[in-house]
């Protein structure tokens, strides 16, 4: 299903990504973190409301479908910066990788 993604809802997560990379010197795991629990709480407010039927009912499923892909790419990104640091590389240079290489991670 994830395949059947909407490029229009995509818009949100580039922008997201596109401000990280912009950001990519001041980054901080806190900031990736707190991404995550806004995501996180979105999900669960979707997922909790009654559906509502019509055409509103297609949008959250698309809308879970995007974060669900961000989730992932989130989650890979400070993957990626913690094993840096554990490595005594610098946590700076990881990047977000495109949501295809990422998707399916086994959490």
């Amino acid at each position: 299903m994830k395949d059947a993604l909407l490029i229009e809802d995509f818009s949100a997560v580039k922008q997201f990504w596109h401000r990280i990379e912009l950001e990519r010197t001041t980054m901080s795991d806190e900031t990736i973190i707190e991404r995550i629990n806004n995501l996180v709480q979105e999900e669960h407010k979707i997922r909790s409301s009654p559906p509502a039927g019509g055409a509103s009912e297609p949008s959250a499923a698309v809308r879970l479908q995007s974060i669900e892909a961000e989730l992932d790419q989130c989650w890979d990104l400070l993957r990626q910066r913690r094993a840096k640091r554990e490595f005594n590389d610098d946590p700076q240079e990881a990047g977000a990788r495109p949501f295809p290489k990422v998707e399916g991670y086994i959490q």
